[in-house]
């Protein structure tokens, strides 16, 4: 499902057509997701000829590096402020990240429609004070409960 079709679902519920609040909601619910409930898994290659990959070259914000390898083995690698210290080469890079939804067009990753709805509405009822916003904050616990229950964590695609 795109982001774009579950903000026109709720949209109704929350009393707003405004896309760009709804977009921002939905980054935040995605940010408080990727930081405290469960990774998501992105892998990139890269071709490094200075030895530095720059966070920039990464298609999501980077949280943490999950593995770094050549040739299919793991390598040595060093985290410095801006960049990763690598050897030249090709190089895969698995990380975890927090997927950014820029325009709505975006796909929700697999299996969050339902957290991420719940979680717009959380975020939306909170910046506008509705008298909602503690029933839909405690929906939104209770959904990322039952999702931790379902295995020790989460690891989403990006």
């Amino acid at each position: 499902m795109k982001l774009k079709k579950l903000m026109e679902d709720i949209a109704p519920l929350l009393g707003e057509d405004n896309h760009d609040i709804l977009l921002r909601c939905a980054n935040l619910v995605m940010n408080n997701v990727a930081n405290n409930y469960g990774d998501f898994i992105e892998k990139q290659t890269f071709n490094v000829k200075n030895g530095k990959i720059t966070y920039g070259r990464f298609k999501h914000n980077l949280l943490k590096i999950k593995s770094v390898k050549s040739g299919g083995r793991e390598i040595q690698y060093d985290l410095f402020i801006g960049y990763i210290c690598v050897p030249c080469g090709k190089v895969e890079v698995e990380y975890a990240c927090v997927p950014r939804f820029k325009t709505g067009n975006e796909q929700i990753p697999g299996g969050l429609a339902d957290i991420l709805a719940v979680g717009i509405m959380k975020e939306y009822s909170a910046i506008s004070d509705m008298r909602e916003a503690d029933t839909y904050a405690k929906m939104f616990e209770k959904l990322m409960y039952l999702a931790r229950q379902k295995g020790k964590s989460m690891v989403m695609p990006c």
